[in-house]
């Protein structure tokens, strides 16, 4: 969560809010041995695919290689420039499962002068949550929405994290959705709490558009 008592300032297509960081490194490490584990689990001969809407890392690749590297060097890339960004890349899963990792949290700002600083929701700034996630569920469909998982293969997850990644401190929560009217499913979340892997408080770049989604200049002092 951050919070901004003043105007914002935005540069280089972030604002400058102060707030809680991340301990980029420790993240991507803890990442790395959750999709291993979950690949492991769920894949095919050891082996799942990724792919983005990035023209950098647009695939697909198969994980662990090379798409671990290629994964883990686009990511450092972009928290050069963010520390949040909402933006996400699909892990897919034969087992018909989707893993959606936002090392660089899950959500951005947006700004315009009648409304100010918001997020894409058109909340105060600070109801955001800043954390790491990554979520599992079932598939994207046309047109948007996504359908969730099996209750039996929610659990196994939620035992994964529990049991093989217990050292790493993974949040786990299954929520039921009903993407098919009476057919109960679940979305798994996966978090990287504050209190192991947050750096403290400090200035941080969170990636700011406008209403339309176009990239903003810079507004507003850094001194």
């Amino acid at each position: 969560m951050f919070f901004s008592k003043a105007p914002p300032v935005i540069s280089g297509g972030a604002a400058i809010i102060k707030g809680q960081r991340f301990h980029m490194e420790r993240v991507l490490y803890a990442y790395v041995q959750l999709i291993d584990t979950l690949t492991g689990r769920f894949g095919k001969s050891g082996r799942s695919v990724l792919h983005s809407h990035r023209t950098d890392l647009k695939g697909p690749f198969v994980w662990p290689h090379p798409a671990k590297d290629k994964a883990l060097t686009v990511w450092r890339g972009l928290a050069k420039h963010y520390d949040a960004l909402g933006e996400g890349f699909t892990h897919l899963f034969p087992a018909g499962m989707t893993a959606k990792a936002y090392m660089l949290g899950k959500t951005w700002t947006v700004y315009a002068p009648r409304t100010g600083l918001t997020t894409p929701q058109w909340k105060d700034v600070g109801q955001a949550d800043l954390s790491p996630v990554v979520e599992l569920y079932g598939r994207d469909l046309p047109g948007g929405g996504r359908t969730g998982i099996g209750a039996d293969m929610a659990e196994a997850i939620e035992r994964l994290v529990r049991r093989d990644l217990a050292r790493y401190k993974l949040a786990c929560t299954l929520m039921s959705v009903e993407a098919v009217p009476g057919h109960a499913q679940v979305v798994v979340t996966i978090r990287f709490p504050r209190e192991t892997y947050g750096a403290g408080e400090d200035w941080l770049r969170i990636r700011c558009v406008a209403p339309d989604g176009s990239e903003l200049g810079r507004i507003g002092a850094t001194n």
